[in-house]
């Protein structure tokens, strides 16, 4: 049947039939507008609109207009619709269609906007004019509270309904006003628009309109409604903290988790995308002279600077720079030496506040200014900046230094704040009653195990050997959770290896290149070699630098130095 629609071009009767189910919203629906329906479309419909939407055929009109409904309730069929518009909820072509539909309102607004006919909010001086944020199906349009610009609001809306065929609904519609909008106004303005004024306990998309001080009066609601979901959940399990006696609930531990990652991740948009809006509002709003890496929590700050700023420790840490012309890097203030334990320069000098990178090099050339650099800093940092290999053409790009390719991910911060997590609870640092509890517990585990061993096998154990035992094994854990602890590989035979070096072939040349880490001296280096089809040497070289980095990034910039090797 799908592929006699795509051979005709046309759909067989009642395969566009839809049947709609009405779900209850409340417990006691009274009015239509307690039910939400819900559209079933036919499996060859779907099958057929799915191939559609991806191909994109002009097809797509005569699925939309050919659609019959009809309604399911109470196990009983009522009646047959033939609508002329609207999108049909599970129909893969909808998300195409509405979006197609969707972008003349933003367009109208920008044009209202460059006509100066909607004024928009700044939240500070030098901030980007807002006039309105989109979520999907639902819109917040931000002006100014007057009249005009009401009377502007609904001729922009009316505008949109006619050449969308879509209604504004005003029983779902408000309009918040700041607090220092007279009462008089406020009738106005409700009365231009025809929606009701929202006070300041009131909810938009699941949100507070008005967000004060007390973040349990702010998000309280969502542990309630979470909770509703998990009811069925047993109300007495908890979930320990790893590090401290207390217990918590479950819904306590995902609320701090979705909160943190969400703020985190906002930070690194605020660093990664500079022109993002988000990041333009922040900008103007607490560090207009400065980025993300270096604001301070300033003056009266919002809750939700608050918790963004919280994670701009974790964000430097793991953040750093790939050295490109230099001209947007700090050199005091921004992460851009190849030391994985600090990437920050570390020499005390006050030549160096305000100066950028691009200064440190020779201009016109791909070089370090070496007299300079050994003028301004001390050894540390003069080994560190000269084993950063540079390229001009190319500008300078922020990136992740906890993920190989250099995205932010979610796994690779995890990990992060679990690594400085367990340092903290199996490092030296470890107070006398932590050293016990962990000798107690392993001596327990000790215990049963040799109980077991009892039952099980009929093996008697020496008292003195099962503390052995705890002992050795609490070490072998301890090493496990270090995560700087690198086994030996003595134990590998050379018969292990299976890889060899093989020729090229005739009139070729191969290059091979590779790296080495010493983290003795906190240096790297990486050689390459070429050799002709017989084997032999034409050329080699190999580099020495300073620098804590991993092997992969040391493998990478051994790679890079060879094939511009090639190149002269």
């Amino acid at each position: 049947m799908v592929q006699k629609f795509f051979d005709t071009g046309v759909f067989e009767v009642n395969i566009t039939d839809t049947n709609i189910v009405l779900i209850p919203k409340k417990q006691t629906p009274k009015t239509m507008a307690d039910l939400r329906p819900i559209s079933l479309c036919n499996v060859v419909y779907k099958v057929a609109s799915k191939v559609l939407g991806n191909r994109l055929k002009e097809v797509i009109g005569l699925c939309v207009t050919s659609v019959k409904y009809k309604i399911w309730h109470s196990g009983r069929k009522f009646g047959e619709i033939v609508p002329k518009r609207g999108l049909r909820q599970g129909d893969p072509l909808s998300s195409y269609l509405f979006l197609i539909c969707i972008e003349g309102f933003p367009s109208i607004l920008k044009k209202y906007e460059c006509q100066a006919m909607l004024g928009g909010i700044r939240v500070a001086r030098g901030a980007p004019s807002i006039t309105h944020m989109l979520f999907v199906d639902d819109s917040y349009i931000f002006c100014k509270a007057d009249t005009k610009e009401a009377s502007r609001v609904v001729s922009l809306l009316q505008m949109f309904e006619k050449a969308s065929g879509q209604k504004i609904n005003e029983q779902k519609s408000s309009v918040f006003f700041s607090r220092n909008v007279s009462s008089i106004c406020r009738r106005e303005v409700c009365t231009i628009l025809k929606f009701t004024e929202a006070d300041e306990s009131s909810h938009y998309l699941g949100l507070r309109n008005c967000i004060g001080q007390k973040k349990s009066t702010m998000l309280g609601y969502i542990k309630e409604k979470v909770s509703e979901r998990v009811q069925t959940w047993d109300g007495k399990v908890l979930v320990a903290d790893k590090y401290t006696e207390e217990k918590k609930h479950p819904l306590d531990v995902i609320g701090a988790d979705v909160s943190i990652e969400i703020s985190r991740k906002t930070g690194v948009e605020a660093v990664d995308t500079a022109e993002s809006l988000v990041a333009r509002v922040y900008k103007a709003r607490y560090y207009p002279r400065g980025n993300f890496l270096n604001a301070q929590i300033g003056g009266n700050p919002s809750f939700i600077w608050r918790s963004v700023i919280e994670t701009q420790s974790i964000i430097k840490e793991g953040i750093g720079y790939r050295v490109g012309s230099g001209e947007s890097i700090s050199v005091k203030l921004d992460p851009w030496l190849l030391d994985d334990s600090n990437p920050y320069v570390t020499t005390a000098n006050e030549n160096l506040s305000g100066m950028t990178m691009s200064s440190l090099i020779i201009e016109g050339e791909s070089r370090w200014n070496v007299n300079m650099l050994h003028s301004l800093f001390d050894e540390r940092d003069v080994n560190l900046i000269l084993s950063i290999p540079l390229n001009r053409n190319e500008h300078d790009v922020l990136y992740w230094r906890k993920e190989k390719l250099g995205c932010y991910s979610v796994k690779s911060t995890y990990v992060q704040i679990q690594e400085k997590k367990d340092v903290q609870a199996t490092g030296p640092n470890l107070s006398d009653g932590q050293k016990k509890r962990q000798q107690s517990a392993m001596l327990c585990w000790a215990i049963w195990k040799s109980i077991n061993d009892i039952v099980w096998n009929r093996h008697n154990t020496e008292v003195l050997e099962v503390v052995a035992v705890a002992k050795v094994v609490l070490n072998q854990w301890k090493y496990a959770q270090d995560k700087t602890f690198h086994p030996t590989l003595s134990f590998l035979n050379e018969e292990d290896v299976d890889e060899r070096w093989m020729i090229p072939q005739e009139n070729k040349i191969k290059v091979n290149c590779d790296a080495a880490i010493f983290e003795e001296t906190n240096t790297y280096s990486y050689a390459f070699i070429r050799r002709d089809h017989a084997g032999a040497v034409l050329e080699a070289k190999s580099v020495y630098r300073m620098g804590n980095i991993v092997p992969e990034n040391a493998e990478a910039i051994g790679v890079r130095e060879a094939l511009s090797w090639i190149k002269e």
